[in-house]
């Protein structure tokens, strides 16, 4: 089954003319999954096998193949088609196996990727936009990046570089790998946390399918959590729920989904519970819910902040528990603290991924945009306008979020500092030192984070009523958004004018 680069191809067989490749040093997973570079990845397979997998792209069949990056070389890997509502075999999603055929391989410590279509999203972006958002804001999420992608040195298309979620991707995140991993696998009737019996089977693997300890799924612990969620007293809901679940964590990964618009993730208004995977810790009853595939995030940025949270059993009983509402809401006003506006970390952000993919998009022939629920040709006017409203979506959503959760009546958590404005004469220019006066910021300048317009600002100096800081060299001329984090806690945010 080994395959090597050495070989040619010849009348359709698999083989390779002999390439010399200077690898280049020290090379890491990090630099595979860098994304202030466009990467390149190049895949080799038998032609006759490439027809296969496309012809045949609702099938997991494996074809032998061989990946070069960077002058990194690694044979013998299995390639398939993936995903379940982006499949294509004009575009194919490919899951790389890199130990499928040579038990214990790896390639830069990784022993599976995921090379994304983006089929769903015209822009291309929104996968990794959401996934830079949910990491700042403590979600656990894969590390993505962009790239040409390569068949046979021809290029066929950009695709996204996802890190899959395996063991190794356990280690790095929770230190540990020896959990119970489950990737959720959604029912066609739609799912949203309720009960349905006391048989394990009907949780597991049916939507729970084990990753991790494939042999002995221990999933009794999947009925538990459902069971104590849908049938602990209003009381005991916080101290039954908390034995499966950190429950403010919880409510921090749907906020954050909730700030994006996701229709399609934890509280799937439209499929149910989708696009997410969980790990529960080794040991224990406790899970964490992993994020996964984001390309139908940013969907509409006025958005409802409840939307499907009283159809989801977990998330409606939640919102009854005061403390974990108003977790839920600092949790919107932290994200729109760390997106900003116009001109923005995110805008900028955004501009910075359009420069870099701008070109490698417009030369891919096999695009593809979801319309109506079925994949059809994108061109480079669909991406084109995709950024467009992607870009409306980063400047405006912050402002629509804080003034949606003003008309809650919530302001800020307890604890959280009040800021009341800029002292001196009143506005910010790019490298400049000025103070914030409020209350409440304490005398440690490690406990704040100064967020203008999404960019944290460096804290020279602090007392209880007063925050010095030098703005941030990359703001931007306009009205900016400026907000406190005192340990995590939120303030109100302020505008003020940058010159």
């Amino acid at each position: 089954m080994g395959v090597s680069i050495s070989r040619l191809f010849c009348s359709g067989t698999l083989a390779w003319a002999g390439v010399s490749l200077a690898a280049e040093p020290a090379l890491t997973a990090d630099d595979f999954f860098d994304d202030k570079v466009l990467q390149e990845v190049r895949l080799f397979i038998n032609p006759e096998d490439w027809r296969k997998l496309q012809v045949n792209a609702i099938a997991n069949t494996y074809y032998p193949a061989e990946l070069v990056w960077r002058g990194q070389s690694v044979g013998d890997i299995g390639i398939r088609s993936r995903g379940r509502g982006s499949r294509s075999g004009i575009k194919p999603g490919i899951h790389v196996d890199f130990n499928r055929f040579e038990l214990n391989q790896a390639f830069l410590g990784l022993g599976k990727v995921e090379l994304d279509n983006i089929s769903q999203d015209p822009a291309l972006l929104r996968e990794r936009l959401s996934m830079l958002i949910l990491k700042k804001m403590g979600v656990p999420a894969p590390r993505e990046a962009h790239a040409r992608l390569y068949i046979n040195d021809t290029y066929f298309g950009l695709y996204g570089i996802v890190e899959s979620i395996d063991r190794r991707f356990l280690k790095r995140t929770f230190n540990e790998d020896n959990g119970y991993l489950y990737e959720f696998k959604p029912l066609t009737e739609g799912y949203r946390f309720q009960y349905l019996g006391p048989e394990v089977e009907k949780y597991s693997p049916v939507m729970w399918d084990p990753s991790t300890n494939e042999n002995k799924p221990d999933a009794k612990p999947i009925e538990a959590m459902i069971r104590a969620i849908n049938q602990s007293s209003d009381a005991e809901f916080a101290s039954a729920g908390g034995q499966y679940l950190n429950l403010k964590e919880f409510m921090v990964h749907i906020a954050v989904e909730m700030y994006l618009a996701e229709f399609d993730g934890i509280l799937g208004d439209v499929f149910g519970m989708n696009n997410f995977q969980t790990y529960r810790f080794e040991g224990k009853t406790l899970h964490r819910f992993i994020a996964w595939d984001k390309d139908n995030a940013f969907s509409w940025h006025e958005r409802p902040l409840f939307v499907g949270v009283n159809d989801n059993v977990l998330s409606r009983r939640a919102m009854l528990v005061p403390e974990l509402k108003d977790a839920y809401l600092d949790a919107l006003l932290r994200t729109a603290a760390y997106v900003g506006g116009a001109g923005g970390w995110l805008d900028q952000e955004l501009t910075r991924a359009y420069d870099q993919i701008r070109d490698a998009a417009r030369e891919d022939k096999v695009k593809l945009k979801l319309v109506d629920g079925d994949l059809k040709p994108s061109s480079n006017e669909d991406f084109e306008a995709g950024v467009v409203y992607l870009r409306q979506f980063v400047q405006t959503r912050s402002g629509f979020v804080r003034n949606a959760v003003a008309g809650t009546g919530f302001e800020k958590s307890p604890g959280a500092p009040q800021l009341n404005g800029v002292s001196g004469n009143g506005y910010f220019s790019a490298g400049a030192a000025v103070s914030l006066s409020g209350s409440g910021f304490g005398d440690s300048a490690t406990a704040l984070t100064v967020l203008i317009n999404g960019f944290a600002a460096a804290v020279t100096a602090v007392d209880d009523g007063q925050v010095s800081v030098t703005v941030p060299d990359k703001l931007r001329p306009g009205a900016v958004p400026v907000t406190v984090l005192k340990n995590g806690l939120v303030s109100n945010t302020v505008t003020v004018e940058a010159l």
